[in-house]
């Protein structure tokens, strides 16, 4: 499986066609996945899902270690679990990382960079989970998605009302 390395610079310009990181822009991996079916698109997409899973763990690994806020602290610690949980259950059936997602800090302002910046990775996950229904007929992937989709809604909501206690 080739692999490929994409480098996301999360607090200026993303280096891909100088876009700002918040910008909509397609996921990566979308037009990959978009012309697969069944087998073939299983595999794909858990390669991508467990990537830009940890995407979320590494943010929230990087909040912990420097947000000054209990609340923000308390919140990446559960996002951690939750997208470290979502990952082991892809690898138990078979997915393995597809691509190498590194990402630059935050400077000193973890709390603001996470809480800002997971809704946008949040985005991109429910990108490729939409392709699901469509693309597969396998149940565990169907389930997955259906779980997975209110939980991003709910650290979206959380991630914002958290933002708005910083200012």
């Amino acid at each position: 499986m080739k692999r490929i390395a994409f480098v996301f610079l999360l607090t200026g310009t993303a280096l891909a066609g100088g876009r700002e990181p918040g910008s909509p822009q397609p996921v990566l991996g979308y037009s990959q996945l978009a012309p697969l079916k069944n087998a073939a698109f299983d595999r794909a997409f858990m390669g991508w899902m467990i990537s830009r899973q940890k995407v979320n763990v590494t943010l929230a690994n990087s909040t912990v270690y420097g947000s000054q806020n209990p609340a923000v602290k308390a919140f990446a610690e559960q996002v951690k679990a939750n997208h470290a949980a979502s990952i082991a259950k892809l690898r138990s059936w078979g997915g393995d990382q597809f691509a190498i997602i590194d990402i630059v800090g935050p400077g000193n302002d973890y709390d603001r960079w996470f809480l800002s910046k997971l809704p946008c990775q949040n985005e991109q996950l429910r990108q490729l989970l939409r392709l699901v229904p469509s693309h597969t007929p396998n149940t565990n992937l169907h389930q997955f998605a259906a779980q997975l989709l209110p939980r991003l809604d709910a650290e979206d909501a959380r991630a914002h009302a958290l933002l708005d206690t910083l200012k």
